[in-house]
């Protein structure tokens, strides 16, 4: 993969798309092994839907080594643009890429939300409403890290699925999912089940 905005800073960038964290490179391949680790020990999703894609890594390892059918969804278009031509280059099937306000933009059909750190803390609450009518409707699972972690563990429609290992501070990949009845069946068998959030005592 290559930089597609080499002549412009951050603050070009908000100009240009408003009020997003539009960082590169806060994310390490380590921490995509991570996810597709945890992903690994959970029922298999029937899609990954990445929020705040950048260039589409995550969406390249899932279908080079997990055969995982994946979108990603980013508002700056030249990272559209070279993610695209890196899907065309490793003839990708099953790897869709959408531009879009990550927030507002409709979503696909999927299970599996990957929050890479790609969102200010001031609006996750937003996406957090969006993700539990999401859930009302089938049973889902978050993917997080970094400060996303710290809001979803606040959450009481939301229990951590625990699955051992991995390791700690802002970089651990941690999964959640909904507190419903259908959720908690599914993922009660995963390495180490469920457990609840922090706010739910």
């Amino acid at each position: 993969l290559r930089s597609a905005e080499p002549g412009e800073g951050l603050g070009d960038l908000l100009l240009r798309h408003g009020h997003h964290r539009l960082e590169r490179g806060d994310m390490t391949y380590e921490v995509v092994r991570r996810l597709f680790r945890g992903l690994d020990s959970l029922p298999s999703p029937s899609r990954l839907i990445d929020l705040g894609c950048g260039y589409g890594r995550i969406g390249f390892y899932g279908a080079l080594l997990a055969n995982l059918p994946y979108w990603g969804i980013e508002i700056i278009p030249e990272r559209l643009t070279e993610a695209r031509r890196v899907k065309a280059h490793l003839g990708l099937e099953g790897v869709e890429f959408a531009r879009g306000d990550a927030l507002t933009c409709q979503w696909p059909e999927g299970d599996c939300f990957a929050i890479m750190n790609s969102f200010f803390p001031s609006q996750l609450p937003a996406l957090a409403e969006r993700l539990k009518k999401l859930s009302r409707q089938r049973p889902l699972v978050i993917a997080s890290i970094s400060t996303s972690n710290h809001f979803f563990e606040t959450q009481a429609w939301l229990r951590e699925i625990r699955l051992g290992g991995g390791s700690p501070g802002p970089s651990r990949v941690r999964f959640f999912t909904s507190n419903d009845s259908e959720s908690v069946s599914r993922f009660s068998e995963s390495q180490s089940g469920l457990s609840p959030t922090a706010s739910m005592g």
